[in-house]
């Protein structure tokens, strides 16, 4: 399977929290700040995440990047790399 193009393979966006561990490939990108989602319709867009202990920056992880989520994590097909490099998000609820 391409990358980007794989299908989240377990637990739901639903059980995504602020605050979680966003977890790439190779070692931890930051923290969920925010879930953004269409919940009326059931569709999840993807995550804003906080990266960054001093300097703070916000980042947006499309859903098509979430592989899993457990009880505390979300991993993503990302790595830690390519996560830092993803752009910021378009609109937050959270600024």
């Amino acid at each position: 399977m391409q990358k980007g193009s794989q299908k989240m393979e377990q637990g739901s966006y639903m059980l995504i929290k602020p605050g979680m561990t966003v977890q790439g490939t190779d070692g931890t990108i930051g923290t969920v700040a925010e879930v953004v989602a269409e919940e009326n319709i059931d569709v999840f867009r993807g995550l804003v995440v906080i990266h960054g202990l001093l300097l703070h920056k916000k980042l947006f992880v499309p859903a098509e990047r979430v592989l899993a989520v457990t009880d505390t994590v979300v991993s993503l097909d990302l790595s830690k790399a390519e996560g830092e490099s993803l752009p910021p998000p378009a609109v937050s609820n959270n600024s």
